[in-house]
Parts: C-alpha cells; sequence; structure tokens
C-alpha cells in the first residue's frame, strides 16, 4: 500500500511539476508578447514625436517668414510714406516762399512774417535748398523792416 500511495504522490508530482512548467511556458509567453507590443507602441509614439516635430519646424519656418514678410512690406510702406511726406513739404514750402516774395513785392512785411513763421515750423522737415531760401528771405525782410524804420530822409 505505502508503494501504491507513493506512486500516487509521484503521479501526482510529476502532473503537478508538468503543468506548473506548461505555466511558466505560457507566463513567458505572456511576457515576450507583451515586450513586443511595448515596444512596437514606443516605436509608433517615436515615429509619431518625429512627425509632430517636423509639423511645427515647418509651422514655425512658415510663421517666421510670414512675419518677416510683413515686417519688410511695413517698412517699405513707411519709407514710401516718409518719401511722399517731405515732397508733400518740400512742394508746400515752395509755394509758400512765392507767396512771401509775392508779399514783399507788396511791401506787405506782416503777411510775409506769419508766412515765414509757418516755414520755420517745417524748417526740420526742408532740405537745405529750400532752408537756403528760407534764409534770404529772412534777411530781406530784416532790411525792409530796418529800412522802414530808418528816419525819413531831409
Amino acid at each position: 500500500m505505502n508503494r501504491q500511495i507513493l506512486m500516487a504522490v509521484l503521479a501526482a508530482t510529476t502532473l503537478g511539476l508538468g503543468a506548473c512548467e506548461q505555466a511558466g511556458q505560457q507566463a513567458a509567453d505572456k511576457a515576450k508578447d507583451a515586450k513586443e507590443k511595448v515596444a512596437d507602441a514606443t516605436a509608433t509614439a517615436v515615429d509619431k514625436a518625429k512627425e509632430a516635430k517636423e509639423k511645427v519646424a515647418d509651422a514655425t519656418s512658415a510663421a517666421a517668414k510670414a512675419t518677416a514678410d510683413t515686417a519688410k512690406e511695413a517698412k517699405d510702406k513707411v519709407v514710401e510714406t516718409a518719401a511722399d511726406v517731405k515732397a508733400a513739404a518740400v512742394e508746400k514750402s515752395k509755394e509758400m516762399i512765392q507767396k512771401v516774395k509775392d508779399f514783399l513785392a507788396k511791401n506787405d512785411l506782416d503777411s510775409a512774417d506769419e508766412i515765414m513763421g509757418h516755414l520755420h515750423k517745417m524748417w526740420d522737415s526742408l532740405p537745405d535748398e529750400i532752408r537756403a531760401q528760407i534764409d534770404a528771405l529772412k534777411k530781406k525782410i530784416a532790411e525792409l523792416r530796418a529800412g522802414a524804420a530808418a528816419p525819413p530822409a531831409r
């Protein structure tokens, strides 16, 4: 009977060890499958991150170019506007200088002085050529005022 019990225990142990070995193999297979899935998921995530990085770089580059283009257009517009303003100031000053000359021809010094005040306000925006004309008119007005203030000759 001991022998039968011993055989039964031995059979049970063999079956148990076989079952454990089979369960261990299944666990190893599952671990291997899980490891492969993690590796695949990691590779996919890395690929998507690279794609996202490239898209961000492209978008950043496009935004920088658009900003540079807009800045250049704005600068060009400002330069163009400044040139237009300067040209208008020069043209207006020439008209005013002619009016001063006309008033001087009529000996209307007060009206000439009034326009000279406006020309003086524009001084910084005028070219040297116009400034020289204004200076000459100032001198002429001063001479005319000095002559008008001189006592009459006897």
